[in-house]
């Protein structure tokens, strides 16, 4: 098994808490940047820790390390699928991939490793939740991480995960990327609440990297588990939903399936000077609804555990960005 990991954190502490470092690898001059989003659907490790979900745990269980290892094909088959299409070379994943639902450091690992070579995502950030909860959060980048801040809501005891902030080097120009699991529609009262204060945390940041620079470029990507008009504050950002169709690709009209509907609540947000001199015939916004993460009914192809089929029950979004020269 092959390693290429410049940096790896793995943040226990929360709130206000960061760290960096140098690297002396950094990827070739690149004149697009295409960054992928993906909720992989209960991505558990083969390695039985206690905090899986009961289903994936236990004697009885039908999770082996058989099947996470047909997962982990298949997830890197899916990321090769954000690449190709947003226009890369076969066998490519996007530059920077945001995951949610990812157990362990382990999960990271190992699919940096099944990635084809060519692929470098040599810089990883794993945040898993400060209250012991089945998931966090994963950012893989092909270019050097010069900071990582994680930064829990203050909820009243409710279990959320924190939103990761970290600063990535994209050929010399610093891009924050923030990276998002809202709480879950599950009991919404209390879950609408959640995500107001998860909301407010989110904006609060975005202007803190405003103030310290008015240009300042940043993409805020994830999971946010509810639709472009159940934002309260968010509006203020460019979100790929709402942008013109010249610079989308949105074959369907959003990234998971409930209630025989398609939701848009895979979301990204981006500051508006990360477009400044974008050409307006790029494709710059798309979901990835390609076989086979479809279903016979062209819905997501959701992961079920005990036919061992299926990939995720949300869709990737990806985003494409021309890099100024």
């Amino acid at each position: 098994m092959r390693y290429f990991w410049n940096c790896f954190f793995l943040l226990l502490c929360l709130t206000g808490t960061s760290c960096g470092c140098e690297f002396a690898l950094s990827p070739p001059h690149e004149t697009r940047l295409r960054v992928a989003t993906y909720n992989t659907q209960l991505f558990f490790d083969a390695i039985d820790d206690g905090t899986e979900f009961k289903e994936f745990r236990g004697t009885g269980t039908r999770w082996s390390a058989q099947k996470y290892e047909i997962r982990l094909n298949r997830l890197c088959e899916a990321l090769l699928l954000c690449g190709s299409a947003s226009g890369m070379r076969p066998n490519t994943a996007p530059d920077i991939i945001v995951l949610q639902e990812v157990e362990s450091e382990r999960v990271v690992r190992d699919v940096c490793n099944r990635l084809p070579q060519r692929n470098g995502h040599s810089n990883g950030v794993f945040i898993p939740s400060s209250t012991g909860a089945a998931f966090g959060c994963a950012v893989l980048s092909r270019y050097p991480v010069v900071s990582v801040t994680a930064h829990e809501a203050g909820t009243n005891g409710v279990s959320v995960r924190p939103l990761i902030e970290v600063v990535l080097d994209i050929q010399g120009i610093p891009l924050t990327i923030f990276a998002v699991h809202w709480k879950s529609k599950l009991g919404d009262d209390q879950g609408r609440a959640v995500r107001g204060i998860q909301e407010q945390l989110l904006f609060d940041r975005i202007a803190v990297c405003i103030e310290k620079n008015d240009e300042s470029l940043f993409i805020a990507c994830g999971d946010f588990n509810q639709t472009p008009e159940e934002f309260s504050i968010m509006h203020e950002y460019l979100n790929i939903w709402s942008f013109p169709k010249s610079c989308s690709n949105m074959t369907v009209e959003g990234t998971f399936w409930y209630d025989d509907r398609w939701e848009a609540i895979d979301h990204f947000f981006c500051s508006e000077s990360l477009f400044n001199g974008v050409l307006p015939d790029v494709e710059m916004a798309r979901v990835v609804a390609l076989e086979p993460l479809l279903s016979a009914q062209q819905t997501p192809a959701r992961y079920d555990l005990y036919s061992g089929k299926g990939y995720s029950d949300h869709l990737p979004l990806v985003l494409t960005i021309l890099m100024r020269e």
